[in-house]
């Protein structure tokens, strides 16, 4: 399935998608006033700025543990269906105040309304949002901060097709990555031909096996781009590039199903999406995608499956409550990225990942 977004700017699948795994309909008590925690900064302790990490290797891009919204731009409507009476602040306080270094887009192109990508749930009850006109305004605020914080642990965005009727997003990812280039800039991007730069004779899958993930400083201060792909699409074989490794050097990378062990074996495989953890079998294969050197993303709208998903070590944790289950700025450190309880070293201390100095409240 993810091979055909192997493609990237030039692939065109054709089949429809629905809300699938980003539609969990877990609900609970969050809201956007208890988003903004009242914590106060972490003590200078955790924030010097002459930290003299621990020996050893230089840390990877799976060595940390990320906490996030689950579709950031989420806005409540006024009588929200059940399970959407969630809200999140805008994009650079998430960043900024709250420390989140994940977050999730749902994507509409619709040519007919000026060629852009509209970001939004759906337009059956669900629709409103901090950028619904226009993906650019909620990736602008996140680029200006970005720039004003260089030294930053790698922000991951995942993208996918909205439950619209529109047009498949997946045909026209030459103009998303056109987007991302223009709000961004190349230099601001991680991307997979980046992670293939010193081994471009081998797939994602190989590079990953035989020697790891790069370090996290090539990806600090950068965006990776994830685009997840619904299980029931059908991969775009006439594609000339089938199957060949250069056709993961555009600007996406790609989510696997982690319960597909086809779509893990991929060549592009990198990224494994599981849904939210609330059994001990599930928590093992987390841990186990995890051990087999995945990074790994699982929602957690309850205090349970954070806790759950936090020790299995799942690298990209995101909720519709964050507030309620996310440790705040005065659990520093270990905010706002803390070291993966399962895939980092010994000895690993948060601050070789990011400080930040959250802004007074």
């Amino acid at each position: 399935m993810i091979a055909q977004v192997a493609a990237l700017a030039l692939c065109a699948a054709c089949a429809p998608t629905n809300d699938g795994m980003m539609d969990n309909m877990g609900g609970g008590p969050g809201s956007m006033d208890a988003a903004i925690r009242p914590d106060p900064p972490p003590p200078d302790a955790a924030i010097l700025p002459d930290f003299d990490p621990p020996d050893g290797p230089p840390l990877t891009l799976a060595d940390m543990q990320a906490r996030g919204s689950w579709r950031s731009y989420h806005l409540a409507e006024e009588r929200p269906l059940l399970g959407h009476d969630y809200e999140h602040p805008p994009l650079d306080t998430q960043l900024d105040t709250l420390g989140w270094r994940h977050f999730d887009f749902d994507l509409d192109y619709n040519p007919s309304g000026g060629g852009v990508y509209a970001v939004y749930h759906n337009s059956f009850g669900d629709f409103q949002s901090r950028c619904r006109g226009n993906l650019a305004d909620c990736l602008a605020p996140m680029a200006a901060w970005s720039e004003d914080h260089p030294n930053h642990a790698p922000i991951v965005v995942l993208f996918q097709q909205t439950s619209s009727m529109m047009p498949d997003i997946y045909g026209t990812l030459d103009r998303l990555e056109y987007y991302l280039n223009r709000e961004m800039t190349r230099d601001r991007i991680y991307t997979p031909g980046d992670a293939l730069a010193e081994h471009p004779d081998l797939t994602l899958r190989q590079r990953l096996a035989r020697h790891g993930w790069p370090a996290l400083d090539d990806a600090r201060g950068k965006f990776i781009f994830v685009l997840y792909d619904e299980p029931s699409r059908e991969p775009n074989r006439d594609w000339p590039g089938w199957g060949n490794v250069e056709a993961l050097q555009g600007l996406l990378w790609v989510y696997a199903d982690g319960t597909s062990e086809d779509e893990l074996a991929a060549d592009d495989a990198a990224f494994a999406m599981l849904d939210e953890i609330t059994t001990d079998a599930q928590q093992a294969r987390a841990r186990e995608l995890v051990e087999r050197g995945y990074i790994v993303r699982a929602p957690a709208h309850e205090a349970d499956s954070y806790a759950r998903a936090a020790a299995a070590g799942v690298h990209l944790i995101s909720s519709k409550y964050p507030a309620d289950i996310f440790p705040g700025p005065v659990d520093a450190p270990g905010w706002p990225v803390s070291c993966n309880p399962v895939s980092a070293p010994a000895g690993c201390d948060p601050r070789q990942i990011e400080i930040h100095r959250p802004p007074a409240q």
